[in-house]
């Protein structure tokens, strides 16, 4: 293949973008995506709590190492 075919077949696909007339109803409205959001999230419990758990005990491991390092700073 040529770099004109490769033109000739972008001209293609643009021209046939520009022939057909998607209707689609897509909102990006605050409450479509909301709503959206809330179905997906409430669709997968299993994963919902894992990250849940995964963030309950990175946050304790986070506050362990600002407890230690401010007392090795305070020992200083």
């Amino acid at each position: 293949d040529t770099p004109n075919d490769m033109y000739m077949k972008n001209l293609e696909i643009y021209v046939m973008r520009k022939q057909s007339d998607i209707k689609d109803d897509f909102s990006g409205e605050f409450n479509h995506c909301k709503t959206g959001f809330i179905k997906y999230n409430y669709s997968k419990p299993f994963f919902r709590i894992l990250c849940s758990i995964c963030l309950i005990i990175g946050t304790f491991f986070l506050c362990w190492l600002i407890y230690e390092r401010s007392l090795w700073v305070i020992k200083a």
